[in-house]
């Protein structure tokens, strides 16, 4: 059997994930989130802490871009002083859309400049925005809301509003397939889908309570699912206990990797297949 090769991010790494279990390629820039591609380089979200605590409320803490080639070797650094609690990104058309989670809106970094959608009106961390996505008709974002119902925010591609859908509970990343939208519920440690022509929703638990998922991608005929044990922020952004499964189509568990204290996963993406769940780019 030949095994899918994967890169997760997490509060203390990026891994890549083969066959022979997980391998760290890049550390030390404090909390990773999104990760994404284009044609020639690797981007990668982080938000490294200025201290923790008392100290992290005083003193904050620094958003970049780590850029990286195919060969995970680094090639540059990007500061990003309006982006603040970044969560996920993905490469489209030359730019780099970003959730900025704690400014309530979408960025967009293009050619060492950054510009912003922002359809809140907020300029603090209201929805929780975490996760962008797109296809060749619509943009989709999710509010996760926190405690409350998480939405998915439709728009098309001039960013005019086109659809809502309540969906999932404190819930992360979305994928379309055909006319079913996927997200992760994280609050209810379940998968979630939605048919948006008959408004049928469907729950799949996965591996219990103490499991919360987050991170998602898609092959062939698997889903690949991040899942992060339950703790405290501390705990999480630490090296609490992670794991990898993949799942056939109705989510049944078919393998299981441990992440053994890489702390919480963050996201999950496919390279040794189209990612289907990603941007459409081979990497």
């Amino acid at each position: 059997m030949t095994h899918p090769s994967l890169l997760v991010t997490t509060s203390t790494a990026v891994l890549l994930v083969e066959g022979n279990g997980p391998r760290t390629i890049h550390t030390g820039c404090g909390i990773y989130f999104g990760l994404t591609w284009d044609r020639d380089f690797i981007y990668i979200l982080c938000r490294n802490n200025l201290g923790h605590g008392k100290l992290r409320r005083i003193f904050g803490y620094t958003v970049t871009i780590e850029i990286l080639d195919k060969s995970f070797r680094q090639v540059d650094s990007v500061r990003c002083p309006s982006i603040h609690d970044p969560h996920q990104a993905i490469a489209r058309n030359g730019s780099i859309y970003v959730a900025n989670t704690g400014r309530d809106r979408i960025e967009i970094y293009n050619n060492n400049s950054f510009s912003s959608i922002n359809w809140t009106g907020e300029q603090k961390d209201v929805h929780h925005i975490n996760t962008i996505g797109f296809d060749e008709s619509f943009f989709y974002v999710l509010e996760n809301n926190k405690q409350q119902r998480s939405m998915v925010k439709v728009f098309d591609l001039n960013w005019q509003p086109v659809q809502d859908v309540s969906l999932g509970l404190g819930a992360h990343n979305i994928f379309r397939q055909a006319q079913a939208l996927y997200v992760c519920s994280s609050l209810d440690r379940a998968m979630i889908r939605y048919d948006l022509d008959t408004k049928e929703m469907m729950k799949f638990p996965l591996l219990g309570r103490k499991w919360l998922p987050r991170g998602l991608a898609k092959g062939n005929n698997r889903f690949y699912i991040g899942l992060s044990a339950e703790g405290t922020r501390q705990e999480r952004h630490g090296r609490l206990s992670g794991k990898l499964i993949s799942t056939n189509e109705d989510f049944e568990i078919i393998d299981t990797t441990d992440l053994e204290g890489a702390g919480q996963v963050n996201e999950v993406r496919l390279i040794s297949e189209l990612d289907a769940a990603h941007n459409e780019v081979p990497f």
